[in-house]
């Protein structure tokens, strides 16, 4: 609560703080908090509490003793899966059943003191040597995301555009839809989706494939309805069936509804408004990395042959093909489509004119090995990270400059992501192998500093999905859970 009254402060001094902004909504969204209630004065030191009837019984150390009397409360979450802690003056409230957070912890001593709840109030008396004897109303308690289980695990996620459904694909390709009044529910297997797919996901080690995934749509929502949703799914399903092929990589662009799918041969169709496919012309090469600009009006290949091209998605024509000097790993597109960034496998980044190949500035040494690298929408920059690296990296690309090597992670980058308005970045910190845990945490990029508590799972995180810059997020992990947050705006 301190850091809501704070963060109102803020507000009051500046109301356009959009990390401010999002720091409250992001609190009051997962974070359930106790609030004091007014509490009878005692003159006498309390050594022991504990229930009573009618509420609440304190004893001093010698004979004196009074009931604080309490009526009867609801609770938010069922007593019964109620684990509650006292530790040396922080008081944690969380599910018997999941182990979530139930409420933010309360810390009302620093040493010993003594705590007693009541699920029949919904009531926690305190007491402290600092602050004696006070009544927080805890009866709110609930789980900040909605928790489903799907088994085998999802690998993909994404909320539809305008609405709240969530579309998931588990391992084993089936796919799911979950709406916000109700649980996830069976569509069916999506063929094309087949195990070359998912075994290619798991030997490329998931961030080189699957976080690119629909990445457009990851960010920017699925559009139109279910069946509109399903033409596109259906079209591949159709192509890999004849082609005997599977899916192995997909992506949308940032601002438009432009679809690019490659399947495992190297066939790569542009998704029309018809929601059928048309390919581009041979010949037929295996595809390492796609890239689409922001409005989908070029897109760039890297083959794994080591090649490179740039097309029109529109026309379906290549405009140059070209093997670069060094094997190439990764690729980007600015905004203004003026500029294509190349990462290379030694850490080096080509700076290309897209249209004619010529070398805007030279390369650069920016690391070392596993190279990814991210655009900064609406600006000319981007981000990198690599291998054993905790931090990512925001260069300038036009001078090729180092602009901030904050933003430090405490396990790994696994994966990360601009928000569409450019202000915000998403971020998995996660071991890349041998993971036992995961974080989603959010990033300013104006500050390079961290706005809000991290989201954090027990399990490795398979992949997230974050929707109208933040507002609604979904996260889904390798023991089957799939969680979702929505950060509504709320009034002060």
């Amino acid at each position: 609560m301190e850091s809501l009254r704070v963060v109102d402060l803020a507000l009051e001094l500046n109301p356009g703080n959009d990390e401010a902004i999002y720091f409250r909504n992001f609190l009051l969204a997962t974070r359930a908090f106790a609030r004091v209630v007014e509490a009878p004065g005692i003159h006498f030191p309390i050594a022991e509490v504990e229930l009573h009837e009618a509420g609440f019984l304190v004893r001093s150390e010698s004979v004196e003793a009074a009931v604080v009397e309490r009526e009867r409360g609801r609770l938010s979450h069922p007593a019964e899966d109620i684990d509650v802690r006292d530790v040396k003056g922080l008081v944690s409230f969380t599910s018997s059943m999941t182990g979530e957070s139930l409420l933010s912890p309360l810390l009302y001593s620093s040493g010993k003191g003594l705590s007693c709840f009541s699920s029949r109030t919904g009531v926690l008396p305190t007491v402290s040597k600092e602050e004696g004897l006070r009544l927080w109303d805890v009866s709110k308690l609930r789980t900040p995301s909605a928790r489903k289980m799907i088994e085998p695990s999802v690998s993909w996620l994404s909320f539809e555009r305008g609405k709240d459904t969530l579309w998931l694909v588990n391992e084993e390709a089936t796919l799911y839809y979950w709406p916000g009044w109700s649980g996830p529910l069976r569509i069916g297997k999506v063929e094309g989706f087949g195990e070359e797919f998912f075994e290619g996901v798991t030997m490329k080690n998931r961030r080189h494939y699957l976080w690119t995934f629909w990445q457009g749509g990851n960010q920017r929502g699925l559009a139109g309805s279910k069946s509109e949703n399903l033409k596109a799914m259906v079209a591949v399903e159709e192509h890999t069936k004849k082609a005997g092929t599977s899916v192995w990589i997909t992506t949308m662009a940032r601002d438009r509804d432009v679809v690019l799918f490659a399947d495992s041969a190297g066939s790569i169709g542009v998704r029309n408004d018809k929601g059928t496919y048309e390919f581009l012309p041979g010949p037929i090469v295996p595809v390492k990395r796609l890239a689409l600009s922001a409005k989908g009006e070029l897109g760039a290949v890297m083959f794994e042959t080591g090649e490179m091209a740039v097309f029109e998605p529109s026309t379906k024509k290549y405009l140059r093909r070209w093997k670069p000097e060094g094997v190439p790993r990764c690729l980007a597109l600015l905004d203004n489509e003026e500029v294509l960034l190349v990462g290379f496998e030694d850490g080096t980044i080509q700076f290309l004119n897209p249209h004619d190949g010529s070398e805007i500035r030279s390369r650069i040494v920016a690391g070392s090995s596993g190279l990814e690298i991210v655009v900064v929408p609406h600006r000319e920059e981007f981000l990198t990270r690599f291998d054993g690296d905790l931090n990512v990296r925001r260069w300038d690309a036009r001078s090729g400059k180092l602009l901030n090597s904050g933003l430090r992670h405490v396990d790994g980058v696994l994966w990360f992501s601009c928000s569409l308005d450019g202000k915000f970045l998403f971020s998995i910190d996660q071991k890349e192998r041998d993971p036992e845990r995961g974080f989603l945490r959010v990033w300013s990029l104006r500050s390079g500093q961290e706005i809000v508590p991290a989201l954090a799972h027990d399990a490795p995180v398979n992949c997230v999905t974050i929707y109208e810059n933040g507002k609604r997020i979904a996260m889904a992990a390798a023991d089957g859970s799939v969680r979702r947050w929505v950060i509504s705006q709320e009034s002060r």
